[in-house]
């Protein structure tokens, strides 16, 4: 989950749709990365009104209001390998 919210696949949605996973499976998930600081919570109020990628972008069809993640942090474990 944290390689998909560092790749833009930042909002509950999303994320359900990209792993597969239910949504309250998703939210229970973040809520461990977020007590654990991996990760933080930002509410969103996008100006959608004006971007000319408003039929393409996921937080224009989510409301006046969203919350996303991004990544605080990557775990050792989590990080990539060369």
């Amino acid at each position: 989950m944290l390689k998909a919210i560092k790749r833009g696949i930042n909002t509950v949605e999303a994320l359900s749709a990209a792993l597969k996973l239910p949504r309250g499976k998703i939210e229970a998930i973040l809520g461990l990365l977020l007590s654990q600081g991996y990760i933080r919570e930002e509410n969103v109020k996008p100006g959608c009104f004006a971007c000319p990628l408003k039929r393409f972008c996921i937080v224009s069809r989510l409301g006046s209001k969203t919350r996303i993640y991004t990544v605080v942090k990557m775990p050792e474990w989590c990080r990539e390998r060369n």
